[in-house]
């Protein structure tokens, strides 16, 4: 039986999955442990090389897909005592990730946990500022600031089976686990368990994910009584983020010399944020989370 069980959800992973599960392998924590993937439908090598690394491979159909649903099915399959979720292409960046990220649980200190995000230089200058301003260094037992999220965390298995991840709404199925846990169990942001975590830079991809986003937030406040817009559904509210979101963006490329994004930027923020406004109309008007198109978004979450 593994101690940990290391849950990653894969679909057209190929370009990053091979360097994520090498970096594991090379992981020298003092415990067994397994790696489990659960593809929803690869099309490029990504299964291929899933297999040639000696990795478990599981598969769930696209049709059904959700994030969390692939999330339970991992964890269903498993059997390490802590399960930790990591993004396909969160790659970590020292060989002493895991033994980090799991310390605090097995210190008896945390029921879960989560490691810091850096971004790829370069990769995606428009959302690595973001990226560096949440993940900040600081280490503490959190309700603030850096997000628990699924692209590089670990919990307690019977943590899990007292609250598996809700495998309806379309997206931040991590916060809101977080927000059914949080209260009553101790949640620890570990700094130095860091993974590499960017996105290139695709606007179809964004687009998107936006909506995506946009229709997982009206279903927190629907169905669970979590209201992140706080009443600011109006359209010249996300006028306003549009406005002071792009400056933000624009600041960062300015002060770390990305002057080729500096022209892109404000198109790129008005179809991320329109899209954005889109999928919030949509689902205030179904009274739901609206279509879903699981099967494009399971890619580079």
């Amino acid at each position: 039986m593994a101690d940990v069980s290391i849950i990653i959800r894969t679909r057209d992973e190929a370009r990053f999955i091979g360097a994520t599960l090498e970096a594991l392998k090379a992981q020298k924590a003092p415990c067994a442990q397994e790696i489990i993937v659960v593809d929803s439908g690869s099309s490029d090598r990504t299964t291929e090389i899933v297999q040639e690394a000696g990795a478990r491979l599981l598969r769930i159909p696209t049709e059904i897909f959700s994030f969390g649903r692939a999330l339970n099915y991992g964890a269903a399959a498993s059997t390490g005592t802590i399960l930790i979720n990591l993004s396909a292409h969160c790659r970590p960046l020292a060989d002493s990730w895991l033994e980090r990220l799991t310390a605090p649980i097995l210190r008896g200190e945390a029921d879960a946990t989560f490691g810091k995000q850096v971004p790829l230089r370069g990769l995606n200058p428009i959302e690595e500022g973001g990226i560096s301003k949440i993940f900040h260094d600081d280490i503490h037992f959190a309700r603030e600031r850096p997000p628990f999220s699924n692209a590089n965390c670990a919990f307690l298995r019977g943590l899990w089976k007292l609250f598996p991840f809700d495998e309806t709404i379309t997206a931040w199925e991590d916060f809101l686990w977080y927000s059914q846990i949080s209260q009553e169990y101790r949640v620890a942001y570990v700094a130095d368990a860091a993974v590499y975590h960017s996105h290139p830079l695709v606007s179809n991809y964004w687009m998107r994910r936006s909506k995506s986003d946009a229709q997982a937030i009206w279903d927190l406040k629907v169905r669970f009584g979590i209201n992140i817009l706080d009443g600011k559904t109006a359209f010249r509210h996300i006028v306003r983020n549009y406005v002071a979101d792009t400056f933000m963006v624009m600041k960062y490329l300015g002060s770390n010399h990305y002057w080729k994004y500096m022209l892109v930027t404000p198109i790129f923020k008005l179809l991320t944020h329109g899209a954005f406004y889109f999928g919030l109309k949509e689902a205030m008007r179904t009274g739901g989370t609206g279509e879903r198109e699981p099967e494009r978004q399971n890619a580079m979450i």
